[in-house]
């Protein structure tokens, strides 16, 4: 991380005034962002610096491991015998 990033969410943190919004405009990032890790500094500490995982913990269309186990099971042991005749013809 930006080290003047983590000083000024530190500062906000301990209720230090700063202009947040001139701050966000110059480093580029948007002020909810900054105001969800000064929240994160005041309950975690620096910890609340590390980058977190934005992928969803519950996937509610996954399907089950048996269903997919089940679906990834051939249908047939064995391909159907072909039946057309212009493939019997090339196989000849």
């Amino acid at each position: 991380m930006d080290p003047e990033f983590v000083a000024a969410v530190a500062r906000v943190a301990h209720g230090e005034k700063i202009n947040v919004a001139r701050f966000c405009r110059e480093h580029g990032l948007s002020r909810d962002t900054f105001y969800r890790y000064v929240t994160r500094f005041r309950t975690e500490g620096t910890d609340g610096f590390t980058r977190r995982s934005t992928a969803p913990h519950h996937h509610p269309n996954a399907l089950g491991a048996a269903v997919a186990e089940a679906a990834a099971k051939p249908t047939r042991a064995t391909p159907p015998p072909c039946t057309s005749s212009p493939v019997r013809r090339m196989a000849r």
